[in-house]
């Protein structure tokens, strides 16, 4: 067995006869005694996975049974009692049996323990008279596991061994005759196999680093999206913010436009009536153009003719005359203004 970490340790406990120091003395017939815990500075911090402790006698065995300590370890005590413990394994009945003889081991346990501490005690005993430890002894883990784990590989790999040479023997040899032969017809030599292999297992392992990446890098891009869709979600509220303020700007348009559309019906009556209008004084110039039309139909053109023949008689005097008169009259300003007032009567009645 390995080496035990508290001999020659500082010993810590609040007990009221013995001393704590006899628990790592090495001798049984000393003890540690009414007290509810003891405690050891082993100096650095140790993985410990395996406890023994011995009772002075059978009454004292009863008593620390019925207590059900736990077994703690700490990295900030000073005095075995302040600090921050953390309970490793409770100390059960179940853990502890009768010993061969007193004082002798009435506990030794292997358990899992997953931190180093450099302060270990058991803490939860119960004041009294019956509480009596004579030693303990306590042993890390590369002391004990890796001895087991290294019996434990033999035994599989014997095993292996053995299943080997079986199959080899049942087999007469043949599969390593075909695989050398498929070697042999590769190019490939027992070397060039183990070197693939070396590298097929190489490549599992980037195969497992890659895939650990890939998942860092989904994880980024889970957030990227995350990021984006909130970003799109936000523009699209604000876009539809600024449509529907469009949207009312256009149903305003549309109640202006129909308001002016009900006014044009307006602007259109007026209109119609002044058509209306306009087409009656039509009507009445046409009946004058109809009544001059009948009239010249009447006469046979002979106005026309008797115009003409007048103006054949007299050689064209009249229309000499009628200049000369003009000519005559034109510089008197009376007979213009008189003129121009009759002519301005005229389009007065006329209009």
């Amino acid at each position: 067995m390995s080496t035990d970490l508290t001999e020659g340790k500082n010993h810590y406990a609040n007990n009221q006869y013995g001393s704590p120091a006899n628990m790592a003395d090495d001798v049984l017939s000393t003890y540690c005694q009414r007290m509810t815990y003891i405690a050891v500075d082993l100096g650095s911090a140790a993985k410990i996975i395996h406890l023994r402790v011995a009772t002075h006698n059978s009454t004292s065995l009863n008593q620390v049974k019925a207590d059900q300590p736990f077994f703690q370890g700490s990295n900030n005590s000073t005095n075995g009692s302040d600090g921050t413990w953390t309970n490793i394994v409770q100390l059960t009945s179940g853990l502890w049996f009768i010993p061969g003889s007193y004082p002798g081991f009435a506990l030794d346990e292997n358990f899992t323990n997953e931190n180093s501490y450099q302060w270990y005690r058991i803490n939860g005993l119960y004041n009294g008279t019956s509480t009596v430890l004579n030693e303990w002894e306590m042993f890390e883990a590369s002391a004990t596991t890796e001895l087991e784990d290294a019996s434990l590989d033999l035994a599989a790999y014997y095993q292996q061994r053995q299943d080997l040479a079986s199959f080899l023997r049942a087999h007469d040899g043949v599969e390593l005759h075909d695989l050398a032969a498929k070697l042999d017809a590769a190019g490939w030599s027992i070397e060039d196999l183990a070197a693939f292999l070396s590298a097929y297992y190489q490549e599992m392992e980037d195969l497992g680093m890659d895939l650990t990446a890939w998942g860092t890098r989904y994880d980024d891009l889970k957030s990227s999206l995350a990021v984006y869709f909130q970003s799109l979600l936000g523009d699209m509220k604000a876009g539809l913010e600024t449509w529907g303020t469009r949207y009312d700007d256009a149903i305003l348009d549309l109640e202006t436009w129909a308001t002016r559309y009900r006014d044009l019906a307006s602007v259109l009556d007026v209109k119609g009536q002044n058509l209306e209008s306009l087409m009656a004084y039509f009507e009445a110039a046409g009946a004058k153009s109809k009544d001059l039309a009948a009239f010249l139909s009447a006469t046979d053109g002979a106005v026309l003719r008797d115009i003409a023949a007048l103006l054949s008689v007299t050689d064209g005097l009249t229309t000499r005359d009628f200049g000369l008169y003009l000519k005559a009259v034109r510089g008197v300003p009376a007979f213009r203004s008189i003129t121009a007032q009759r002519v301005s009567s005229v389009v007065h009645e006329v209009s």
